[in-house]
């Protein structure tokens, strides 16, 4: 009869041999949990192949359960593999599906919770994702030592895009390259929305609003491009003004091809160069040139004021080409109020505090050719001086029109002809120049008083006779 070898055993489930139920080298067996158990050479008791130093790949095949560093689930689920820590505090498990997906589940404790799932080559997280950190604040969260980085690229052109955090006050969004370092790709950002390209930055640093029919900058470096039959426009608002439609102000482009600079605001649109205020439009519409500042006056029924610190202030105005086309009006420190040819100096001016009305400048430095009036006593005898009411442009009669006293330009024409200003299209209107026949008026006085002295020097003969 064969010898038959019996190891000390248990039938009991769970149970585990103690260092006295042992010797070095000997066997143990829980028949009910199929566990095998030694002693080694300091008195503690193992078991074996729980810990193997190395395991042969397909060397055993496991059907339930399967239990690492922790007991074995008592809600096992087929084809789905369980690990848990030995306090039975934290826990986690790998599920396959019918359908092929994965699916990974982590205990807090308390409940299950399915963290990701691998499925037709797609991976589906939940709660936040980390990369480079156990505790990410975000649902994605990338944390790395120098630069974080996010990159997109596409697998067959090896191009896309990054977003780029360069420390911690920069955040660079770009258009790359793909390669090791994502060097910067020289093409276009683009930024959609409800479908459409709504912005790009071009490869020249341009940024246009308005779409992919942005292809042409024409040296700008912002443009906005409206959709057909809308206005573009910008609008500016302040935590003060409101973000309303009637708030703010802005600027507009319509349809119409005008361009409107909007403040809806009770404020003025204000004008700077240089650093300075140099002009503005009040919230009444009035206009100031030369900005506003300390001493700043404006005219009581003045809607356009013009100032100056220093110096003549005025308006130039120039018709043509030639010098002589060139008039201006301007005030000075003399408190005169000039109007002026640029190039002849001819013109007039008012006085401050006098009553006089025009004075004509008539200073003999800037006269030359000088020459004597001749006779102007029958010159002035023949104007046909009258009283008359003037027509409106369509030469029809103006109802209340107050009486004008003066000559018919034509008829001047033929007496005193410098004294009448013809127009170069004979439809426009004549003028008379009435400076040059009161001159003429003066000079025939003075005629009229040398006969008159004359003739009293005869009278004066006779009866001394």
């Amino acid at each position: 009869m064969a010898t038959k070898i019996i190891t000390k055993n248990s039938s009991t489930a769970t149970s585990i041999p103690t260092a006295g139920d042992l010797v070095q080298g000997e066997l143990a067996v829980n028949v009910t949990d199929k566990r095998l158990f030694t002693e080694d050479s300091g008195g503690a008791i193992v078991e074996l192949g729980t810990n193997p130093s190395t395991l042969t790949s397909g060397a055993a095949t496991f059907s339930g359960a399967v239990s690492l560093n922790g007991a074995a689930q008592s809600d096992s689920i087929t084809n789905t593999l369980y690990m848990q820590n030995l306090a039975g505090t934290r826990a986690a498990n790998i599920q396959l599906d019918a359908s092929g997906g994965v699916s990974i589940f982590d205990y807090n404790g308390s409940a299950w919770n399915k963290s990701l799932t691998l499925e037709g080559g797609a991976a589906t997280f939940s709660g936040n994702v980390g990369i480079g950190t156990s505790s990410p604040d975000a649902t994605l969260d990338v944390t790395r030592p120098g630069n974080g980085e996010i990159a997109v690229l596409q697998t067959s052109a090896n191009r896309g895009f990054s977003f780029q955090s360069q420390s911690d006050t920069a955040l660079q969004i770009a258009s790359v390259q793909g390669s090791t370092n994502l060097d910067l790709w020289a093409n276009t950002l683009s930024f959609s929305a409800g479908g459409a390209e709504r912005m790009r930055i071009d490869s020249s640093g341009n940024l246009g609003l308005g779409g992919s029919t942005i292809t042409d900058y024409s040296g700008t470096s912002f443009l906005i491009n409206a959709s057909a039959g809308s206005a573009a426009r910008i609008k500016l608002t302040t935590a003060t003004s409101g973000t309303g439609i009637t708030n703010g102000g802005g600027i507009t482009y319509d349809t119409s091809n005008n361009l409107t600079l909007l403040n809806r605001e009770l404020g003025s649109i204000i004008f700077y160069t240089n650093n300075t205020d140099v002009g503005r439009i009040d919230a009444s519409g009035n206009l100031f040139l030369g900005g506003v500042a300390a001493g700043t006056v404006s005219g009581n029924d003045a809607r356009i004021t013009i100032r100056r610190d220093s110096g003549n202030c005025g308006i130039s105005y120039q018709s043509g080409t030639a010098a002589t086309d060139q008039w201006e009006t301007y005030t000075s420190l003399a408190a005169r109020f000039y109007i002026e040819n640029t190039s002849t100096s001819n013109g007039a001016y008012l006085q401050y505090n006098s009553s006089s009305g025009w004075t004509n400048i008539s200073d003999e430095r800037w006269k030359t050719n000088w020459t004597s009036l001749g006779e102007s006593s029958s010159k002035i005898a023949a104007l046909n001086v009258g009283k008359y009411h003037m027509l409106n442009n369509s030469k029809e009669s103006i109802e209340g029109a107050k009486w004008d006293y003066g000559v018919k330009a034509q008829e001047l024409l033929e007496v005193i002809p410098d004294a009448v200003d013809v127009p170069e299209n004979p439809e426009d209107k004549y003028g008379v120049v009435s400076n040059i026949v009161f001159w003429h008026a003066v000079k025939a006085i003075q005629e009229q008083q040398a006969t008159i002295e004359a003739l009293t020097a005869r009278i004066e003969a006779l009866e001394g006779a």
